[in-house]
């Protein structure tokens, strides 16, 4: 559609379908100008959030880089785990690698591991540790539930009883 003038008006032709584009690309069917208005509404609101869960996945991503990490909390099946990683500290690099390095014994070889920080309507961090059994009990895509300077909370993406959180030491 070309070439119209900026007050020209149209009707449409009930019921029609839209199709939302997205991780799902959902099909929806539209009966009335109320249900357009209404899904266009929405998707105006999902790009809003999309644009500050990435904001906010930037931000994130500066915290990682600029400190060094303890597990605070590790909770699985209700039982708080932390005490397995007391001894360590996660440090997270600019080439997306992080680093578990026990802090109490330097003889305990450093774990290595990936990260990366993701954005859709939320914030994700995804983990990934190999070598050492309890770090690799970590390796989960975590959705962010809150974050600050000091303090980076984290929920199982699959699993809401499992959560992490990793404070700024």
């Amino acid at each position: 559609m070309n070439n119209f003038d900026n007050d020209a008006l149209f009707s449409i032709n009930y019921p029609i379908t839209a199709t939302l584009t997205g991780e799902s690309n959902t099909v929806i069917e539209l009966s009335s100008d109320a249900d357009l208005q209404t899904a266009i509404t929405n998707c105006l609101e999902n790009d809003e959030a999309m644009e500050d869960a990435e904001e906010n996945a930037d931000t994130l991503e500066i915290i990682l880089v600029d400190g060094v990490f303890k597990v605070e909390s590790f909770i699985s099946a209700s039982v708080n785990t932390a005490n397995d990683y007391a001894d360590y500290t996660i440090d997270f690099a600019n080439d997306l690698s992080c680093t578990a390095e026990n802090t109490v014994n330097t003889t305990i070889s450093d774990i290595e591991g990936t990260y990366t920080v993701a954005s859709e309507l939320e914030v994700f961090l995804n983990l990934t540790f190999t070598g050492n059994a309890s770090f690799e009990l970590l390796n989960n895509t975590w959705e962010v539930t809150s974050f600050s300077q000091s303090s980076i909370s984290l929920q199982s993406s699959t699993n809401s009883a499992i959560t992490l959180v990793l404070t700024q030491i």
